[in-house]
């Protein structure tokens, strides 16, 4: 069965106010709480997606982090795992510097907003790659042992970066599109085909 992945963003401001949106299929509707949008997803597509009962859902929760960015934990078995990420990485932008680098270094969406997939060591390559379309861009975090956490980013060829970025391919590090954040933390080898259409940013370990 298809993943469907549905991402309930909690807009910016005082009256609570969330947009829902999906990948692959794009399905995009809202709610003045979370319940409604969750209702009101599942009416939208249960009529523009074509044999929408046969797909799982995975559902996502946005939260703002920054003026510009929001962090994104997915609802699943490791929930508590990914909280713990997100807020970590919330932490370490307490600190000015790190947060100017953020702010320098972070790709943005489609939509023009940075967006930090809180993530755990087991997570695919694919599975970020899934939640994003073909323009698009997701920075990872990853939480690592003494309250430091890993960040990094996950590109399609056709996302735009920042001009001083320097990224490198999954083929250039040997890595497969399976591959887990692990992995890619690691750059390790996993001795299966690569995918050069991906690029991704060398990983940071900051403090939080």
């Amino acid at each position: 069965m298809p993943n469907l992945y549905v991402i309930y963003r909690r807009e910016p401001g005082l009256a609570e106010q969330w947009s829902v949106y999906s990948f692959p299929e794009s399905v995009y509707t809202g709610g003045s709480s979370l319940a409604e949008a969750r209702s009101r997803f599942r009416e939208a597509a249960e009529y523009g997606v074509d044999d929408f009962a046969d797909h799982v859902l995975v559902e996502h929760i946005e939260e703002p982090l920054t003026e510009h960015s929001f962090i994104r934990t997915a609802v699943d078995r490791h929930s508590l795992d990914r909280r713990e990420a997100a807020k970590l990485f919330a932490g370490s932008l307490t600190f000015a510097a790190q947060a100017a680098a953020f702010d320098r270094d972070a790709p943005s969406a489609a939509d023009g907003t940075a967006v930090v997939v809180a993530c755990v060591p087991t997570d695919t390559v694919r599975w970020v790659l899934e939640q994003m379309g073909e323009k698009d861009a997701l920075s990872i975090c990853v939480a690592q042992p003494g309250d430091m956490v890993w960040w990094s980013y996950l590109a399609h060829q056709f996302a735009e970066l920042p001009e001083h970025s320097s990224t490198e391919s999954l083929a250039d590090a040997d890595l497969e599109i399976d591959a887990t954040l692990s992995e890619l933390i690691r750059e390790g080898d996993t001795g299966e085909p690569s995918n050069d259409a991906v690029s991704y940013r060398p990983g940071l370990l900051i403090s939080a």
